[in-house]
């Protein structure tokens, strides 16, 4: 009963990633920066950022959104380690990802 929770749960957050992390491969227009994301590791973190933290559902609350930016910037500029991108790698190519996994 445990794994098919698992499962249902994976396969919910690969549904919600392969859309975030589609839209975020163009441009991640709410970026601090307003840098263009190439880097389909930093796509990813951004998506995953985003199905936690939902900073676009934010739009009233400009101080609040500006932290989670700021705190989502700091976090991949901390964290981009060779480590951090291996963990975020397997769901960059979601086809790939339960193999990646261990699934």
């Amino acid at each position: 009963m445990r794994l098919l929770r698992v499962i249902i749960f994976l396969m919910l957050l690969v549904t919600t990633l392969d859309q975030r992390v589609s839209s975020c491969r163009a441009q991640d227009a709410n970026s601090t920066s307003g840098e263009v994301v190439n880097d389909p590791v930093h796509a990813v973190h951004v998506a995953l950022f985003a199905s936690f933290f939902p900073v676009d559902a934010l739009a009233r609350e400009t101080q609040t959104a500006t932290l989670l930016k700021m705190a989502r910037d700091e976090m991949w500029l901390s964290g981009a380690t060779p480590a951090f991108r291996d963990l975020l790698a397997p769901f960059a190519d979601l086809r790939s990802f339960g193999t990646a996994c261990g699934i």
